[in-house]
């Protein structure tokens, strides 16, 4: 295990953002703890989105990768208490479904950060870690004898992305 991984979440220290930076546009009413198990979270997602868990060098982090930490982070303290065994009845007066509905528009900002971030890159080689796709897959593209980056030549939806990247690049071409 390296040593720049915090095993306490409570004590964690954010890599691409500072502990205040979030939330972002809505009332700060969350302690110092709080805050730092939400940028653990977000800041490990990121990671796995984009590097398969590996820390993204200071060098390439971006606004965009700012920007989804600052999002998913705020997504993470505002959906903290929807269902009705975590806060007095009392206080989710619409049963969580405002404050869920509120906190999704953080987690779809993520999401399609994520995915702009992964098109500025697409045509180089590497590995995609899909946050919306199987999590427990990895598709390897540009790789040896059966690159083919030039030959997208149908549009592709994102889900669909796991099963054309397998057909394509694993398929050689005569």
């Amino acid at each position: 295990m390296s040593s720049d991984i915090a095993i306490d979440p409570e004590q964690y220290e954010p890599r691409y953002v500072r502990l205040n930076s979030i939330p972002i546009e809505v009332q700060d009413n969350y302690t110092s703890s709080e805050k730092r198990i939400a940028l653990f979270n977000a800041e490990t997602d990121l990671e796995l989105d984009r590097t398969g868990g590996e820390r993204i060098p200071d060098d390439d982090v971006t606004s965009a990768h700012v920007h989804a930490v600052l999002n998913l982070a705020t997504y993470y303290l505002v959906r903290s208490a929807t269902s009705p065994s975590d806060v007095t009845l009392g206080e989710l007066q619409d049963g969580g479904d405002q404050k869920e509905n509120h906190a999704k528009q953080y987690y779809d900002t993520y999401v399609e950060l994520i995915e702009k971030i992964a098109q500025a890159q697409k045509g180089q080689p590497g590995t995609y870690f899909g946050h919306t796709g199987d999590p427990g897959r990895v598709i390897s593209v540009n790789t040896g004898g059966n690159s083919r980056r030039h030959d997208l030549d149908t549009p592709v939806e994102a889900s669909d992305f796991a099963n054309v990247a397998h057909e394509r690049f694993t398929t050689r071409r005569g």
